[in-house]
């Protein structure tokens, strides 16, 4: 089955919505639903995730105590117990203190489970770089996913989020999870960038995976959901604003573990709920533009933001990265950012060994960000990257 069809026949079956009412328990099947109320659903595995607290009396995971399990419980036909990997996108360490006030679900896997207090992305702190190296276990430098975006002068292309290219199966290296699980005989499957797809449908596509009979069930999941990040990038990560955007991606943590246990399969299956990266307050008159430190910046190409990654914009051009580092070293007294030729990043980075990766790297100051120069395009940059990080 293609992804087109796939993302096609998913958008077609949202009739319903993705919860059952009192009037919908025990309704007459309909196939044009997301999910079922229908005395039958449990059978057939396509029930709506609330469907037994709803409509059955049973309690919701949210409800139950924390269990002290020394071995997992599986029902019959499970061999292993499968791992579910769920990303979030720009979840910063500091949202789980927002606690059960805005995210009980989250909040109650981390006291029932195990969790870290943080963890350190990988340089960049962008999303594909740091999905790919939770993917593979591989530094970016290794992976070949050395940014959101990127040139590669061999190709001669360009990768980005919104381009076909970043389906091309020459920039990805490495060998992901499910790449491992699959020559290891396990079925593994993933759901990552059909964004057109709700988050709730993505959940309700899992489950329906795991009531597979066991020859065709994958045991290894990975699903990534886009948000916080666009929310945190738009209202910034600080403010009571994000509140309800946390509220929503709780929400869908809790369809997924009252779809596990409505299967009997809370006990058996392993969560790792993990952010790509952080997010920072970013202000728009905390900007460096090249223009104030060179006479020129028509010969270079500026990858802008909080990382700024310099090349030159024409290959034949006279472009010398050795001296625009040493026209851009210790400028101002006041400068915000400290040029680097990438075989002098920090070593703890990791960031050199790759053809991907420009000559030029600027760390900036935090809650700062690097553009070309003042421009309208320039200024609508800045506004996008309210929160830094993505």
């Amino acid at each position: 089955m293609s992804l087109m069809f796939l993302v096609l026949l998913l958008l077609r079956h949202t009739e319903g919505g993705y919860e059952c009412s009192k009037d919908r328990c025990g309704e007459a099947r309909n196939e044009q639903h997301a999910c079922h109320c229908s005395e039958d659903c449990l059978t057939r595995g396509d029930c709506c995730t609330n469907y037994k607290k709803l409509c059955k009396g049973d309690t919701s995971w949210l409800q139950d105590e924390c269990e002290d399990m020394r071995t997992a419980e599986c029902p019959a036909g499970f061999v292993r117990s499968p791992l579910i990997i769920l990303t979030v996108d720009g979840f910063r360490a500091s949202y789980v203190k927002r606690g059960n006030a805005v995210i009980p679900h989250i909040e109650k896997l981390r006291t029932c489970g195990t969790h870290a207090p943080y963890m350190r992305p990988v340089y960049p702190s962008k999303t594909f770089p740091n999905l790919y190296s939770l993917a593979t276990g591989l530094y970016p430098e290794s992976h070949g996913i050395v940014g959101n975006s990127m040139y590669d002068p061999t190709f001669d292309a360009s990768f980005s989020l919104r381009s076909r290219e970043k389906l091309n199966h020459r920039w990805w290296g490495g060998q992901p999870i499910w790449i491992t699980a699959l020559k290891q005989g396990v079925k593994a499957a993933s759901f990552f960038w059909p964004v057109a797809i709700a988050v709730e449908r993505r959940i309700l596509t899992m489950l329906q995976w795991l009531h597979l009979p066991e020859g065709d069930r994958p045991y290894v999941y990975a699903m990534h959901s886009e948000q916080p990040d666009t929310y945190g990038h738009r209202m910034g990560p600080m403010g009571t604003d994000l509140n309800n955007p946390l509220r929503a991606i709780d929400r869908v943590v809790g369809q997924l573990m009252d779809g596990l246990k409505q299967m009997k399969l809370h006990r058996c299956v392993n969560i790792i709920l993990v952010g790509d990266h952080g997010m920072e307050e970013a202000h728009c008159d905390r900007t460096e533009f090249l223009s104030n430190y060179l006479t020129s910046v028509d010969d270079i190409t500026l990858i802008p933001g909080s990382l700024g990654r310099i090349r030159a914009r024409h290959p034949n051009s006279k472009y010398d990265p050795k001296a625009v580092v040493a026209n851009l070293t210790c400028r101002r007294a006041d400068q915000h950012f400290k040029p680097y030729l990438k075989q002098h990043l920090p070593k703890r980075l990791h960031y050199a060994n790759n053809r991907r990766i420009e000559d030029i790297h600027l760390l900036v100051d935090r809650k700062w960000h690097v553009a070309r120069y003042c421009s309208s395009r320039d200024v609508l940059i800045q506004i996008k990257v309210l929160g830094l990080f993505h």
